[in-house]
C-alpha cells in the first residue's frame, strides 16, 4: 500500500529525508545553538512582559507602548529571530531535507508576521515606533 514499508510514501521519505550526514562536533555545535534560541526566546518574552499573546492586536486594559529594553535594544523581532535559529539548528541536526523546507516555511511566515507587526506598531506609535526602526535591526545582526 501507499504508507507500507515497501514502498510508496514512507520508502520516499526515507530515501530523501537523510541525504547527508555532518561530523559529530557540529551536532554539537547545532545543539547548543538550539539551546540558545529556546534560551534567548524565553529572556525576549520575560522582557515583553504581557505585550504578547495569541491576538497581539488586542489588549484589553494594557498601556499602548512596546518594549525597546533587553534583547529589544538591539533587533526589533528577536523571538522571531530564535524560532528561525531553533528551526534551522534541528534541521541540522535532524539531517532532514524535509524539515530544511519547513524552515524556510517558519522563516517566511515569521517575516510576513513581523512585517504585519510593524505596521500595526506603526499606525499605534508613530514617529516613536519608526525612531526605533532606525536604531535597530530587523530580525538579528545580518538582518
Amino acid at each position: 500500500t501507499f504508507f507500507s514499508d515497501e514502498g510508496g510514501i514512507i520508502k520516499f521519505i526515507r530515501s530523501y529525508n537523510s541525504i547527508y550526514t555532518l561530523p559529530a562536533l557540529v551536532n554539537v555545535v547545532f545543539v547548543m545553538m538550539a539551546f540558545w534560541a529556546v534560551g534567548a526566546a524565553f529572556v525576549a518574552r520575560m522582557r515583553m512582559s504581557g505585550y504578547w499573546g495569541l491576538d497581539l492586536y488586542e489588549y484589553e486594559n494594557s498601556v499602548k507602548q512596546f518594549v525597546k529594553e533587553g534583547p529589544f535594544s538591539r533587533y526589533r523581532h528577536p523571538i522571531y529571530a530564535a524560532q528561525i535559529h531553533l528551526v534551522f539548528a534541528t534541521a541540522v541536526i535532524l539531517h532532514s531535507v524535509f524539515f530544511f523546507i519547513f524552515a524556510v516555511v517558519v522563516v517566511w511566515m515569521n517575516i510576513q508576521r513581523a512585517k504585519k507587526e510593524e505596521t500595526h506598531l506603526i499606525e499605534v506609535h508613530g514617529k516613536a515606533y519608526t525612531d526605533y526602526q532606525k536604531s535597530t535591526k530587523f530580525f538579528a545582526w545580518y538582518y
